[in-house]
């Protein structure tokens, strides 16, 4: 330890112990109000010189807080107390040979210290120059000089500009910790948006903490707090794997279930197949029915199995009949429906004195009759004469049909059509179309124009005329297989969702 210089201890007004040890991290945030030496209580320099400046006999301690005259310093547990560094004015320093020589000061300020400069204040003369040994590190400098220190340790002890860590902020960081804990914790048992209201509270928490520093001089960690949050968020997403893990577990048994149930109901499925399939008209049966025209189907079910049918039929010498449906529902069900409703249409549309529309209202009647509520069916009739390429159609809440043109043009034509079947009795009339040779009248179902991808893309009625316009020129069953092979594409790995089905009619001949 070193001592002072005996001619200037003699006279010396108070003795103090000059410095204190730095925090573990070698930087020094605080300095000590009284020092242990041997036996005895020495005050700390900036301590002795606060004294000093207020007039006080002597300080004394009262509890935790050490008096000087009319000043209280709350010290901390090892007698300190901790600073908040500023950077001290430069109007506040003078070098040692302009106090001496009273030289000029630097350009634009006073040409010498002023007479009053010091005068009832605390002067402190020490070694501030590069090279010297009384160099410190400070949260704001790694290298300060250490009178500097002292300085504003008097200063924090006259003005009371020191920093505060009371026992009530530590009870508040743990309470903002509970705090947010138990958002964490609502979030989990009830709502995920407790997880905003934690996320809001953690975000305020460094600004409460320098808002506290700033104004009030408080020392609020807010380390702390957000380590609690930290850990409850991190406990929460494990909750969160664990319960994802158990629901995954629950679905994986569901699924067997489901596909120990679909194993029962693949007979069904099969069934329902084969009345579908068996309903519909062979390409043999087809190519039999007039040499002017060529008529093509295609019917692929979809795993469920729906209920879409076609049929062609010879109407009189020169027509041909062609229907196209969708029952809905699935299974065998709408597999049935669907034999009824193709049975009940080639029975009642075959009445060569009826005009088609009220052929049709007549069916729909009819079906009506027999449909329960979750039942409903779309059909397109159309009746195509060979000998003037005439059609005359019906659209019953259908797909609108496509009409290819021996040039390659292709449009699908605008029906204002009416309802589907079993919604309501409804007057249905007819309306027109002209075939010309080589021309071709494609009709398809909404497993067509609803087809989808795997991004939620559909095929749509325009994918249905880019994939007739690649097959223009070519017989009926190369435009109807193709379609049909475009869609499965377009699909992709997504499971189809309902059938697909097409029908093509090509008048060969040349209109009489």
């Amino acid at each position: 330890m070193l001592t002072s210089i005996p001619e200037l201890d003699d006279v010396a007004f108070g003795h103090a112990m000059l410095n204190g040890a730095p925090d573990s991290d070698g930087i020094v945030r605080s300095v000590p109000l009284t020092v242990i030496a041997g036996n005895r209580a020495f005050p700390g320099f900036a301590a002795e010189l606060a004294r000093l400046s207020a007039g006080a006999p002597a300080m004394r301690w009262d509890g935790v807080r050490l008096k000087i005259g009319p000043h209280a310093i709350p010290a901390e547990k090892d007698g300190r107390i901790r600073l908040r560094f500023g950077e001290i004015p430069r109007q506040a320093v003078y070098s040692a040979d302009r106090v001496m020589a009273m030289i000029p000061q630097e350009e634009g300020t006073q040409s010498a210290v002023p007479a009053n400069a010091f005068t009832g204040k605390a002067v402190l003369i020490g070694l501030a120059a590069e090279g010297s040994a009384d160099l410190v590190a400070t949260p704001l400098q790694t290298e300060g000089y250490g009178v500097y220190v002292q300085a504003q340790a008097v200063d924090a002890i006259l003005t009371g500009g020191w920093l505060q860590r009371p026992p009530w902020v530590v009870a508040a960081e743990w309470l903002a910790g509970a705090m947010l804990a138990l958002l964490v914790v609502l979030a989990a048992l009830t709502r995920r948006w407790w997880l905003l209201g934690a996320a809001v509270l953690a975000a305020a928490l460094p600004i409460a903490s320098w808002t506290a520093f700033d104004r009030e001089n408080l020392l609020f960690d807010p380390a702390r707090p957000l380590t609690i949050f930290a850990g409850a968020a991190l406990a929460l997403l494990a909750l969160l794997f664990i319960r994802a893990k158990a629901e995954r577990e629950r679905l994986a048994a569901a699924l067997i279930e489901q596909r120990i149930s679909s194993a029962r109901q693949e007979g069904e499925l099969q069934a329902a197949r084969s009345i579908q399939l068996g309903m519909v008209p062979g390409p043999e049966r087809l190519s039999k029915l007039d040499e002017r025209v060529e008529i093509s189907g295609q019917l692929d079910p979809a795993r469920s199995v729906g209920g879409d049918f076609y049929d062609a039929s010879k109407f009189d010498e020169d027509r041909i009949l062609l229907v196209i449906g969708d029952v809905t529902g699935k299974g065998i069900p709408a597999a049935l429906y669907m034999a009824l409703s193709k049975g009940l249409a080639r029975s009642i549309l075959s009445r060569k004195q009826v005009e088609l529309g009220d052929a049709v209202s007549s069916l729909n009647r009819e079906l009506l009759r027999d449909a329960d509520e979750a039942m409903g069916v779309t059909m397109l009739i159309a009746i195509l004469d060979c000998a003037t390429g005439e059609v005359t159609m019906v659209n019953a809440g259908h797909e609108n049909p496509i009409i290819r043109t021996v040039n390659g043009e292709i449009h699908s034509v605008a029906m204002t059509g009416g309802p589907p079947f079993c919604v309501c009795d409804f007057p249905y009339k007819e309306e027109h179309a002209q075939l010309g040779p080589g021309d071709s009248l494609i009709l398809i179902t909404d497993g067509v124009s609803e087809a989808e991808n795997g991004n939620g893309e559909f095929f749509g009625v325009s994918g249905a005329i880019a994939a007739a316009k690649d097959t223009a020129g070519e017989n009926a069953e190369n435009t109807a297989k193709n379609l049909a092979i475009r869609v499965r594409l377009f699909e992709g790995e997504t499971e189809p969702s309902d059938d697909l089905t097409v029908l093509v009619a090509r008048l060969k001949a040349a209109p009489a």
